[in-house]
């Protein structure tokens, strides 16, 4: 459909100022000047060439009866990603909005959402980071119609593929084992099951009211992960819907935070994984849970195998004979010298692979 086309029919076919009687892709929408957009598209990218293109193509095939923004941050990637988005937002300008750092944000604390949020204007958020990207073509569409239906729930999210980067391998409908299709029974049964992993959202398939982002705690602490912290606050705030259905595909890229080549900062994240849930049961007042306990006594102890000298925050919780025993032994003089050893092979192993 031609611009020329789009812009006759939303000028005199729409019912309402921003609906159209019909869903059409969002790149080739026109509305007028200070139409305010029905969804924002959030999208943070850095260093990202090989892929942004198809988030933002998958973007654009979104079939809307409304119009969208989408707003991307590039953090000062030292690649192409940068010239690719402009690319886009040179055919697109109505459409994309995008901030290009010249130095990194994340590096220096600064997190590319807090930059993005004064910019948003959309009724609803989607999230997609740029090495995902969505499969569903009326993603946005369905979402929005649940919610404005449905103004007791917050937030809707769907099923997800992954996509393994390093090996070509697939993983279909990635949350058949867990307990989304449950609907929880009430706010502490949707925190304790985010908590624990039995209710999974992909970040890839979440859209939720702007309106919710007020009701973030502006002081929390920062975590390496930046999601998940923010699920289990909108847990206290308002309900959530799973749509039992793909929507998107998260591509797992070896050495990322998450999936770092480094043992040792692999095991840091995991330890912040526990830390932060142990920090939000008693930031809102819940127990923590047994399997928050052992999960984080666990990994403190892996940790501090390889970093004795690390003082944690939280002590282990009702910890063993033997867990006692364990960091005590992590804590001797003499460990320091094993450990130093031990990240001296781990490096080595880390250069052969490269």
């Amino acid at each position: 459909m031609t611009e020329e086309k789009t812009t006759i029919q939303a000028e005199i076919k729409q019912p309402t100022p921003n609906r159209l009687p019909e869903p059409v892709p969002v790149g080739e929408q026109f509305w007028p000047p200070g139409t305010p957009p029905v969804v924002t598209i959030g999208c943070i990218t850095f260093k990202q060439e090989e892929f942004i293109g198809q988030a933002i193509e998958a973007f654009l095939m979104q079939r809307t009866t409304f119009p969208v923004q989408i707003l991307i941050h590039d953090d000062a990637s030292p690649d192409r990603t940068a010239e690719i988005i402009r690319g886009y937002q040179d055919n697109h300008p109505r459409l994309i909005e995008a901030i290009y750092q010249s130095e990194n944000q994340y590096s220096q604390g600064n997190l590319p959402s807090k930059i993005l949020k004064p910019l948003v204007r959309g009724t609803f958020l989607a999230i997609c980071e740029g090495d995902d990207f969505w499969t569903d073509p009326l993603k946005l569409q369905k979402q929005v119609d649940f919610l404005e239906n449905n103004p007791d729930y917050g937030l809707v999210h769907g099923d997800c593929n992954k996509y393994f980067q390093e090996t070509g391998r697939w993983a279909y409908n990635c949350n058949n084992v867990k307990t989304n299709c449950e609907e929880p029974s009430d706010k502490e049964d949707l925190f304790r099951r985010i908590l624990g992993f039995d209710y999974k959202i992909r970040t890839a398939t979440v859209l939720y009211r702007t309106e919710l982002i007020r009701k973030l705690d502006a002081n929390r602490r920062s975590f390496p992960m930046g999601d998940t912290p923010m699920w289990l606050e909108l847990s206290r705030h308002t309900k959530f819907k799973y749509m039992d259905e793909v929507l998107a595909v998260y591509r797992v890229r070896r050495n990322s935070m998450s999936n770092a080549i480094d043992k040792v900062r692999r095991l840091r994240f995991r330890l912040a994984m526990w830390e932060m849930r142990v920090y939000y049961c008693k930031q809102f007042g819940y127990p923590v849970y047994p399997e928050v306990r052992k999960a984080y006594n666990k990994a403190l102890l892996m940790y501090l195998l390889l970093d004795p000298g690390f003082e944690p925050e939280y002590p282990l919780f009702n910890p063993s004979a033997t867990q006692k025993l364990r960091y005590k032994l992590a804590k001797l003089p003499f460990m320091s010298a094993i450990s130093g050893l031990v990240k001296k092979l781990a490096t080595l192993k880390n250069r052969l692979y490269r």
